[in-house]
């Protein structure tokens, strides 16, 4: 990234706080990484879409959302990253992703589901005794 961020501070002077944002061409390939849509995912352009509406299909029976661990079994792919499937899906405005990595339909307005803290606290509060960190995982 410091390459991309050193050329586009030459070409419009950047300050200290350097995101990127998606477009046509540039797409998230992984945390923290980006390139170039035709060149750096698996699956191609035209073929993109398809994955975005088995997206939107998995989620509307559900009616809550999908966390980016879920997703490669909900729409049964595993040729193309999550970070590059959420940013295809944040360009669609029938879908919605969280900062914690949630995918949920834009016309519920929120993800319907705990975040991994609300989990996390919901485990806590409702257990017994003290609660190991396997058992918390498997809860959660």
């Amino acid at each position: 990234m410091s390459e991309i961020q050193e050329k586009s501070r030459e070409a419009r002077v950047l300050g200290e706080i350097f995101q990127i944002l998606p477009d046509n061409d540039l797409i998230c390939v992984g945390r923290g990484r980006w390139g170039l849509n035709d060149r750096d995912v698996p699956v191609g352009r035209c073929d993109q879409p398809a994955l975005v509406d088995r997206l939107a299909a998995a989620l509307e029976p559900r009616q809550v959302a999908l966390h980016g661990s879920e997703v490669e079994a909900a729409i049964e792919t595993s040729e193309f990253p999550i970070e590059a499937q959420f940013s295809l899906a944040s360009r669609d405005p029938r879908l919605k992703v969280t900062r914690s990595r949630y995918a949920y339909l834009a016309e519920w307005g929120e993800p319907r589901g705990d975040s991994l803290p609300e989990a996390m606290n919901r485990v806590l509060r409702e257990a017994e005794a003290p609660v190991g960190l396997r058992d918390l995982a498997t809860w959660v």
